[in-house]
């Protein structure tokens, strides 16, 4: 066996083992917004991730970038939500495909503060897009789409005609 492939089945076991410890543990907090936050970020990692599907260290990183951009200021945000509950509050609806109401009742604020916390959340990511995200310069269909009638319909008409 590989180094590597000795790595990906000890990273695969070590995933099961917090998986196996995760469905023991209390998944749920009657502790408002920041609150649960902070026990996510404090507690264990899998957690975090099942909750929000970010590791508390990557959460801490796109926290500290937003920060250092400005890309949420206080004059957007209301006093009493800091940006991690912010971003908390956007990721919840985001991963766990959650209803504004349900966050509100996590969260433990207005619907109204939810919904502009959600909409300053995005457009901050929106902003972040030419950071990390680059298009390939496309001169053509690839060819599994160009050979692929179920898909091909859709894409003939933009290269069509052009």
């Amino acid at each position: 066996m590989s180094i590597s492939s000795t790595a990906t089945v000890e990273h695969i076991e070590q995933v099961r083992r917090e998986h196996k410890l995760l469905c023991r543990t209390q998944q749920h907090t009657s502790r408002p917004g920041m609150v649960w936050i902070n026990e996510l970020l404090c507690g264990h990692r899998m957690r975090m991730y099942e909750s929000l599907r970010f590791y508390p260290e990557t959460f801490c990183q796109l926290v500290s970038f937003i920060k250092q951009n400005n890309l949420l200021p206080i004059e957007h945000r209301t006093t009493q939500v800091q940006i991690e509950e912010a971003l908390g509050i956007f990721l919840t609806i985001i991963a766990r495909n959650d209803s504004q109401r349900s966050a509100s009742e996590t969260f433990q604020h207005s619907l109204e503060i939810i919904n502009r916390h959600v909409k300053i959340v995005a457009e901050a990511i929106s902003k972040m897009a030419p950071t990390f995200i680059q298009q390939k310069n496309m001169t053509g269909v690839h060819s599994k789409i160009r050979h692929n009638t179920r898909f091909w319909p859709w894409f003939k008409v933009k290269f069509q005609s052009h």
